[in-house]
């Protein structure tokens, strides 16, 4: 089982797009309806915060389709397999 996992996980670099637009637009719609006092008071959108999010989500993804081998999602991602792992930690993802 895990073997076909990982051999099909490279289906989903195709995806890769589709993946951060979902991810993007479903925080970005959430971030509205919880963050509505925040852009309010200062006048400007926390873009820091929603890309954070959004990066975050597309890690988790990516580590989901990937059978959480890290290796395999660092390459659906298109980035460094360290630059993976410390992310990780950063945003305390965890399976």
């Amino acid at each position: 089982m895990k073997n076909s996992r990982l051999k099909s996980w490279k289906q989903y670099k195709i995806r890769k797009t589709e993946l951060f637009e979902l991810s993007l637009s479903q925080y970005m719609e959430d971030g509205m309806k919880k963050s509505r006092y925040d852009i309010e008071a200062s006048g400007l959108f926390p873009l820091k915060k929603a890309v954070m999010g959004v990066e975050k989500d597309a890690i988790k993804q990516a580590l989901e389709i990937a059978g959480w081998n890290k290796s395999a999602a660092a390459s659906i991602l298109h980035i460094d397999y360290k630059t993976l792992l410390t992310k990780i930690r950063t945003y305390g993802i965890s399976q």
